[in-house]
């Protein structure tokens, strides 16, 4: 039998390798060519691809059995998610799983470097999701990417849990393990799920290497603990990104030498129970949290250039005066700070909130401000002058109906911002005020950037957008480009996105 010819890793199409081929084109190509041209696809666009012929069928396999970089990230497929009919949205899900898992029993590959899974997945899909980490883990993985949405009708509390025993850590109890969450079949007060009675069958250790490789692990929706956290913080020395988000049993975080070693970046969003996160003596270099305020200590974190708090608490009157006493000792080496400066204080105490510490080296700022806010301009300015060397300056508006104009009394000449973005801008008086504040106290501006969509609000997908959203920004699009762009001076670049 003739040995198969092995999968290049490059190969030259010519014309005429196609007009060769007649009226049949590149279907009389073999099946290494075939899978050549798969392998310049997404896994999406290669598993519609072969359906067309089983020679395509067989080079789709041939190709994604070879594979060290398995990503299932469908964003199309997603974009309005939460519109579909709920029989469609589960049929979908469905099907999703279906393709990973038959993609996944044909692979016969050696170590991989990515697996990636997105979509409206939760403990309904618990055993698939299960084989799926046993898989990574089987052949070492480096980036580990569970992205999970929680669409209308579910619950938090219906999210996948991480499973322990594929760690071979077991569920303690009692004093002193606060973080550790009761498996799906003991209901209590704090986690009731319609899926109480889901009892996960044993799980074996997975061969191979584990997670000794794993550089990224990306885990959203994915319920996590203490004790799972603290496994991937000790045990994965070559741990660079850490990214956490809406694991509802994860109640306090320590990243501490010597654990995480290689640790980067580190980001916890919408994990609502955390009440304390400690980073000390860490290289981290990026730290991003969003979620309801808690204790933050930051203690020798030399290489700390990136930090975002986005703070929500009923109890809390200035967010920005919370995250300025937790980055007191780090807010001289910043380079980029993202805030939200929201206030839920009377209007008329918003007057004394605008003390801002300085920012000596800081180059980027990306604030969530109020536009309707009547002292919005005078805060402003209190930023622009306490960051002196700043380049880019992002605003992303939020918008509450207030009576009265903005208080517009201020000058704050800055001559090192060069990029003003607003972001979610609408059709506002107030929303067009703001840029030109920033214009007129902007000598050296060069760019301006009105970016309609509400960014941070929403999945990266579009998953949860609405229908009257997509509205709302058309029509401030069309505002931008008819009415803004002509205030705009010649000197400056004007983008509408």
């Amino acid at each position: 039998m003739e040995a198969q010819r092995p999968l290049r890793d490059s190969y030259y199409f010519r014309s005429s390798d196609f007009s060769r081929c007649g009226k049949e084109g590149i279907n009389k190509l073999d099946v290494n060519e075939l899978a050549f041209i798969l392998s310049r696809l997404t896994i999406k666009d290669a598993a519609a691809a072969r359906l067309v012929s089983p020679q395509w069928a067989r080079a789709f396999y041939m190709y994604f059995s070879r594979i060290s970089m398995l990503n299932f990230k469908w964003n199309e497929a997603l974009l309005y998610f939460c519109n579909k009919p709920l029989k469609s949205r589960h049929r979908e899900s469905h099907n999703y799983v279906d393709w990973v898992n038959n993609v996944l029993e044909k692979h016969d590959g050696g170590k991989i470097k990515q697996f990636s899974v997105c979509f409206d997945l939760d403990c309904r899909f618990t055993s698939s999701i299960d084989r799926w980490i046993q898989f990574a883990m089987e052949r070492e993985v480096e980036e580990l990417e569970l992205e999970f949405l929680l669409t209308q009708g579910h619950k938090f509390q219906d999210s996948y849990i991480f499973p322990h025993q594929l760690l071979g850590i077991s569920h303690l109890s009692g004093p002193g393990c606060h973080n550790t969450y009761p498996p799906r079949w003991e209901a209590c007060e704090d986690c009731i799920t319609s899926a109480s009675s889901f009892c996960r069958p044993h799980l074996d250790l997975p061969t191979g290497g584990g997670f000794k490789c794993l550089k990224v692990l990306h885990l959203e929706n994915v319920d996590v603990d203490g004790q799972v956290v603290e496994y991937f913080l000790s045990n994965c020395r070559a741990l660079e990104g850490l990214s956490i988000t809406g694991a509802i049993h994860l109640l306090t975080l320590t990243v501490a030498a010597p654990s995480a070693p290689s640790l980067r970046y580190l980001v916890v969003k919408n994990c609502l129970r955390v009440t304390s996160i400690t980073i000390c003596n860490s290289h981290l270099c990026s730290f991003i949290y969003k979620g309801m305020s808690m204790h933050l200590q930051l203690d020798n974190v030399p290489s700390l250039v990136e930090v975002c708090l986005h703070q929500a608490d009923s109890k809390t009157s200035d967010f920005a005066a919370l995250a300025f006493d937790q980055l007191s000792s780090h807010l001289f080496q910043l380079h980029t700070l993202m805030l939200d400066v929201q206030f839920n204080a009377p209007l008329y105490l918003s007057a004394f909130a605008c003390a801002v510490p300085k920012l000596p080296n800081l180059q980027h700022l990306d604030l969530v401000i109020l536009a309707d806010d009547l002292w919005s301009l005078r805060r402003l300015a209190a930023f622009l002058r306490a960051s002196p060397h700043l380049k880019k300056l992002v605003l992303q508006l939020q918008f509450y109906p207030i009576k009265g104009e903005l208080y517009n009394d201020v000058q704050c000449p800055h001559d090192h911002l060069r990029v003003v973005e607003i972001v979610g801008y609408r059709v506002s008086k107030k929303a067009t005020q703001h840029l030109m504040f920033l214009i007129e106290n902007a000598a050296a501006l060069e760019k301006v950037v009105i970016d309609p969509a509400c960014r941070w609000l929403h999945h990266r997908t579009g998953a949860y957008r609405s229908f009257i959203e997509v509205k709302e920004e058309g029509e401030a699009r069309d505002h931008a480009m008819l009415q803004l762009k002509e205030i705009i001076p010649p000197t400056v670049e004007f983008v509408c996105l």
